[in-house]
């Protein structure tokens, strides 16, 4: 008796290690299957995506497209993609979505502090995280992923944890957060393309404007021109002979006129190119101070250094946003630059100061070396006839002016201390603010 007993709980304790062993074979084929199916998804969402990037026309055609293929291959019962505004506020709004009623897609989600990745199952305990996410699929089993650099989020829901829909667990993190970065890297793509689509259409509206300008004063000054060269050849005849006065206050005449000619024909141009540049549409953004005033000074830095010219710039205390169209207003600071560089003599320096002003007014301050071009005792009429086109730079600066008042900004042209001459660009106080504080709506 005794000894069948011994045998007895020696085959009991070998049946049970085969339990225990075939239990974590069975534990191990499952994360090996999850594992497999994670995987396979991942190259599904990425196939699929990339293709509804080829055929879709923009980025927003494509964040439905992209939640089908989400619910197809995660078998989850609701998704949506949600965008911060602002960002870093965690107030949510939905963007896209599969599942959620009309008044969840019209409603807002505040989530405080919300987490790159989480995830709730029966397993896991709830926070106030998961139970806020969790509102917004209204649903108790969420997968969640959050870009904070980009405000966009991914939630996926589940009504249960059965066969069909398996519970949630932290290794699904690569599959979300794969799924939220193919749609950013898609809709960053869709965005480049069609930022290259309007320089590529501004650039050829430019050159084609260009090309007829350019065929227009060549047709328009030939006449001008001929008749300027007659004139040239009866004032030194080869003979010899000198003309007699009223040949010649005739000959000064028809000079004077030609000339008038050619002036009226670059006034036109003038105003053709400034209308071109003026009336199109403005891309009004904020923009760090510090960053437009530096891109301005690598445009120019070669020239500077050719002649020796030290550019000096300061900048304010507090790092500055201004609310212009970046590529507009480099074209205004990048010309006046120019302009006080050429007024200024080899290894002089030109000099840029931007300051708050007590009453928020943002003022960039660009002063020549000292070349008194206006000289020193210059008469309000005279400051007023630098935006004369006639003038060596009038045409640009009327032109700079154009864009300066378009953006909200002013622009004004006066004497500086020692001879200089200097430009102000003021910004009133509702197109600057302190560069650190949350971002807000364009005025």
């Amino acid at each position: 008796m005794g000894q069948l007993e011994r045998e007895l709980n020696y085959y009991r304790r070998e049946c049970n290690l085969l339990g225990s062993r075939l239990v974590r074979i069975q534990e191990e084929q499952g994360n090996a299957y999850r594992e497999a199916r994670r995987s396979r998804t991942v190259v599904k969402l990425l196939r699929e995506a990339y293709r509804l990037g080829d055929v879709r026309a923009s980025g927003a055609d494509i964040g439905g497209p992209m939640l089908e293929i989400v619910v197809d291959n995660t078998l989850c019962d609701r998704a949506a993609l949600l965008r911060e505004e602002p960002i870093g506020s965690g107030r949510f709004v939905v963007s896209h979505a599969i599942g959620l009623n009309l008044a969840a897609l019209e409603s807002v989600f505040y989530i405080n502090a919300p987490p790159p990745f989480c995830y709730s199952s029966v397993r896991e305990k709830l926070t106030a995280e998961t139970e806020a996410i969790g509102a917004i699929v209204q649903l108790p089993y969420i997968l969640w992923a959050y870009d904070a650099s980009s405000g966009q989020a991914l939630v996926i829901g589940n009504r249960s944890e059965s066969n069909v829909n398996r519970p949630f667990e932290a290794g699904d993190q690569e599959l979300v957060e794969s799924a939220l970065s193919v749609y950013l890297d898609v809709i960053y793509r869709k965005q480049v393309e069609a930022e290259l689509r309007r320089a590529k259409q501004a650039a050829e509206s430019a050159s084609q404007t260009r090309s007829e300008l350019i065929d227009m004063l060549a047709q328009d000054l030939r006449p001008a021109l001929q008749a300027l060269s007659g004139v040239a050849s009866r004032l030194c005849p080869p003979d010899g002979r000198v003309p007699d006065r009223r040949a010649l206050e005739r000959d000064a005449d028809e000079i004077a006129r030609s000339a008038a000619y050619m002036f009226s024909l670059l006034d036109d141009a003038g105003r053709s190119g400034e209308r071109a540049l003026t009336e199109g549409e403005l891309d009004i953004e904020w923009v760090p101070v510090e960053e437009l005033v530096r891109s301005v000074l690598r445009m120019v830095y070669v020239p500077s250094v050719r002649r020796s010219i030290e550019l000096d710039a300061a900048m304010p205390r507090r790092r500055t946003a201004l609310c212009v169209d970046r590529v507009r207003m480099t074209q205004v600071m990048r010309f006046l630059i120019a302009g006080a560089m050429r007024m200024t003599i080899d290894g002089g320096t030109v000099r840029l100061l931007t300051t708050r002003r007590s009453d928020g007014t943002l003022e960039v301050l660009i002063r020549s070396g000292v070349t008194p071009v206006l000289g020193a005792t210059a008469a309000s009429d005279d400051v007023a006839a630098m935006f004369d086109p006639a003038r060596r730079l009038g045409g640009g600066l009327a032109i700079t002016r154009q864009l300066a008042e378009a953006q909200g900004a002013t622009l004004l042209v006066e004497n500086g201390p020692d001879g200089s001459v200097q430009t102000r660009i003021l910004f009133p106080a509702a197109m600057a603010r302190d560069d650190d504080v949350t971002a807000e709506a364009v005025p």
